[in-house]
């Protein structure tokens, strides 16, 4: 199969191959796949969650389980919403991309 690449992605990928993060291109191409692949399963789950979730809120809400949306009850909800978009750690960097980089460093100093 030939990939054609867009000129920053292909400096991208041929980085990745030259710093010995992955040995060919088919390699990063397909580690780049495997992660979309993951990101969609991921998200096809949190739909389906979604889903569940607003079935039982209509559900409840047929059977008048229902209170009023009133200015406290919405700024606990988006309290709620950003607590949960907050990210666990805003410094995530993949272990092998630093473990090459620091031998690479390590090299350049020697």
């Amino acid at each position: 199969m030939e990939v054609n690449l867009d000129p920053t992605l292909d400096e991208f990928v041929a980085q990745l191959v030259a710093d010995g993060v992955y040995p060919s291109r088919a390699e990063v191409i397909s580690e780049g796949l495997r992660l979309l692949r993951e990101r969609e399963v991921e998200q096809q789950r949190h739909l389906e969650s979604l889903r569940r979730d607003i079935a039982i809120g209509l559900e409840q809400a047929a059977r008048g389980q229902t209170k009023p949306l009133n200015d406290a009850a919405v700024e606990r909800i988006k309290a709620r919403g950003r607590e949960r978009l907050r990210p666990a750690s805003s410094s995530f960097v993949c272990s092998t991309r630093r473990a090459t980089s620091s031998a690479s460093s390590a090299a350049a100093d020697a």
